[in-house]
């Protein structure tokens, strides 16, 4: 056992290191110091180690260039931030929705020896045939292409060797540089640590395949009626954590329209279904598709719509829809109060929120759009306009909602490719008048009445016996108060850099004036008819001191 724990030490120092000089190779060197990360940089970069940003890019790109230099853990960080527009302004969540998670395959013969590994048998045993060229290959698996021995077409996929560890580390390493950030930088508007639990959260149900199954099986059961739409099968026999198995589909991207064309495919009417089986999904089912592009939409032959790839998916509860369908008809119906009290609603308003302000901006986004012809508005620059306003305001959004904003305006780039005059406002309109009369079914209202009222219930019940705990502890002497000092372990940090300095400039004093002494009494070795130890004692007094100076000018704080 500590020889494993000084294996981990070892790996999140050398990762720490790579992260560090990563850090300072793309302009971040005053994070750097700020965060107080000197121990990774090497020695002999020590003193001259701060790097300077790249004058022709922009703080985005530069960032997109970090977090795509540091591996797969941290690309798939940058598209999670990529959706976070109440943290990030919209010009580097802009750079980082360009992060792209496309890597080398890896071997063929470690995906036979995962596959045998995970089924217990050889790989002739599982499937009639295998192809050695895989379909498609990213950071967390590959693909390749089989056949069953019933004669069934489908595809593998495989969790990359070690990318589990790897994740790992990196979780934990970013859970680190969180700490850090909340105690060195104090964010007001966003919890880092929170964050990071968060992206955390996501790529282990990314990691685990049979999640993944089952949430294709929900879709399968949710389109079972819904006609020209398919989801691939799954075949569970094949299934475990680190394998996939399901149903190759015959077909072509989305976007090859000129394939579409040559068969004779309705595009107008294509685009109409894409938009329905995604509000199905957003409004009726409260389980989407997070990354509806076209390389997971395929087409066959006969218009069907196929979906692949369910890695990232979104889930909204049944309160969040409602909200949603609020805010769709508010703004809809230029009801700015509807659309101020379905965000109160859903949490949205932060301590200290200006609401006068934010109703003026929401009523200057309302009356941009309202009155005009329903195949002149662009829903993507609707959702920017109001994610902007959402940053302004720091407004606090669930996160599966971020998910769907890109979603949308991914599903809606795909339609107008398909049909220059689609509009999923007017798609969206049955929709959403189809959950607002689900709110009010008298039924659902009963339950919703009685559960409430059975919480209210248990939280009376509960008062008592802790008003009975509590007086007790006091009788006793037992009740505690605790105090939570804020900004104090930045200031004793502060403390500690200061009295460094001035140990430092103790040592330097003391060296010089020892040294000076030496060199008076003319005693000793003699280098250039002066005393060996005093001259020694200026050149370590001289290092000591251009390495304070550089701490100082590196500091800003002059």
């Amino acid at each position: 056992m500590p020889i494993l724990g000084l294996n981990r030490r070892i790996r999140h120092y050398r990762r720490y290191r790579q992260i560090t000089e990563a850090m300072i190779r793309h302009g971040f060197g005053y994070l750097v110091e700020q965060l107080e990360l000197f121990p990774f940089i090497p020695v002999r970069r020590r003193f001259f180690w701060r790097g300077e940003p790249p004058k022709a890019l922009s703080l985005g790109a530069r960032i997109r260039m970090l977090m795509e230099s540091l591996g797969p853990t941290f690309v798939k960080f940058g598209q999670l931030l990529s959706t976070r527009t109440d943290v990030l302004p919209p010009e580097i969540t802009e750079e980082l929705a360009k992060l792209q998670d496309n890597v080398p395959p890896f071997p063929v013969d470690q995906v036979i020896a995962l596959i045998e590994s995970e089924t217990g048998e050889p790989l002739e045993a599982s499937f009639a045939s295998f192809d050695h060229e895989p379909l498609a290959a990213a950071s967390i698996a590959q693909v390749h292409r089989a056949v069953l021995h019933d004669g069934s077409e489908v595809v593998v996929k495989v969790r990359r060797p070690g990318i589990d560890e790897t994740i790992a580390t990196d979780i934990e390493i970013l859970t680190g540089l969180a700490h850090l950030v909340q105690e060195r930088l104090r964010p007001e508007l966003v919890d880092p640590v929170e964050l990071v639990r968060e992206f955390a959260r996501g790529i282990r149900r990314e990691l685990d395949f049979t999640i993944e199954g089952r949430y294709i099986m929900r879709f399968r059961e949710n389109f079972a009626s819904f006609p020209g739409v398919k989801i691939p099968k799954v075949y569970w026999r094949f299934v475990t954590p680190r394998m996939l198995v399901m149903e190759y589909i015959e077909g072509v991207k989305i976007d090859q329209l000129e394939q579409l064309d040559a068969w004779g495919i309705d595009r107008e009417e294509l685009a109409r279904r894409g938009a329905e089986a995604f509000l199905k999904q957003v409004m009726l089912d409260g389980c989407f598709h997070g990354d509806p592009h076209p390389g997971n939409l395929l087409v066959q032959r006969d218009g069907t719509l196929a979906y692949l790839d369910f890695g990232i998916v979104g889930r909204l509860d049944e309160a969040t829809m409602s909200h949603l369908a609020e805010l769709f008809v508010g703004f809809v119906d230029a009801d700015v109060e509807r659309v101020m009290k379905a965000l109160a609603r859903a949490g949205a308003f932060r301590s200290g929120i200006d609401e006068l302000a934010l109703r003026d901006d929401l009523l200057d986004l309302i009356d941009h759009y309202h009155g005009r012809p329903l195949g002149d508005v662009v829903i993507s620059e609707v959702i920017s306009e109001a994610l902007e306003v959402a940053y302004r305001h720091r407004l606090k959004l669930p996160q599966d909602l971020y998910l769907l904003a890109r979603a949308f305006v991914t599903m809606e780039a795909v339609g107008r490719s398909l049909n220059p005059r689609f509009n999923v406002v007017d798609i969206a309109q049955p929709f959403v008048q189809n959950l607002l009369r689900r709110k009010l079914d008298p039924v659902r209202v009963a339950k919703r009445i009685a559960g409430e009222t059975q919480e209210a219930l248990e939280l009376l019940a509960r008062i008592p016996v802790s008003l009975d705990q509590a007086l007790d502890r006091l009788n006793r002497g037992e009740l505690q108060i605790a105090f939570q000092h804020r900004g104090l372990d930045r200031l004793i940090n502060r403390i500690d850099i200061v009295s460094n300095r001035i140990s430092f400039s103790v040592i330097i004093g003391a060296l010089i004036v020892g040294s000076s002494l030496i060199i008076q009494t003319q005693r000793g070795p003699l280098l250039f008819d002066l005393p060996l130890l005093g001259v020694l004692g200026y050149v370590v007094a001289g290092i000591f001191g251009m390495g304070l100076i550089l701490s100082i000018v590196r500091s800003g704080r002059l």
